[in-house]
């Protein structure tokens, strides 16, 4: 089990944090999506959502506030 390299990723308006979208592999095969939010200085780990629908790295997006982070993965959004 692990998370395979993200598929999609952006950065906050600011350039202080990346949002990445990677599948999560479960006994070999892929499984639901792990959405990351991350300190780009740092490296750091933020705060993160598994989204429960896998098929894909999906695409990420973040809002000029900073405040909202959209991720989609096929017909499914997320705000």
């Amino acid at each position: 089990n692990g998370t395979a390299p993200p598929g999609a990723a952006a950065f906050s308006p600011d350039g202080k944090r990346l949002v990445t979208v990677a599948p999560v592999r479960e006994g070999g095969t892929q499984g639901p999506s792990l959405v990351r939010v991350w300190d780009a200085k740092t490296g750091a780990v933020r705060g993160e959502m598994e989204l429960p629908i896998g098929g894909g790295s999906g695409y990420a997006a973040v809002a000029d506030s900073g405040s909202v982070v959209l991720s989609a993965i096929g017909r499914v959004v997320v705000l």
